[in-house]
């Protein structure tokens, strides 16, 4: 996974997560079971996709999309984890 980086491993989220990322859209789109918060250490993979999917479908500009999701590349070094 490392020598294919970030494209690789949004595309084994997709096609192994998909069950779970479309069961948690599915909720986010039901207004009876809002308010609706999700988050993870992170945000950087599971969380940063479906984060991405909903703004993008709230019609959110890719640019701030991908400035958004950039804020979390450096929070295992700033937490001192995952060495």
């Amino acid at each position: 996974i490392n020598d294919g980086g970030l494209p690789m491993l949004n595309e084994l989220l997709l096609q192994f997560g998909a069950p779970g990322i479309r069961y948690v859209l599915e909720i986010c789109a039901d207004k009876t079971r809002h308010p609706v918060g999700f988050y993870c250490t992170a945000g950087k993979d599971r969380t940063g996709m479906i984060t991405a999917l909903i703004l993008s479908v709230l019609g959110v500009p890719d640019e701030d999309i991908v400035e958004d999701y950039s804020l979390s590349a450096n929070v295992y070094a700033e937490m001192n984890d995952h060495k």
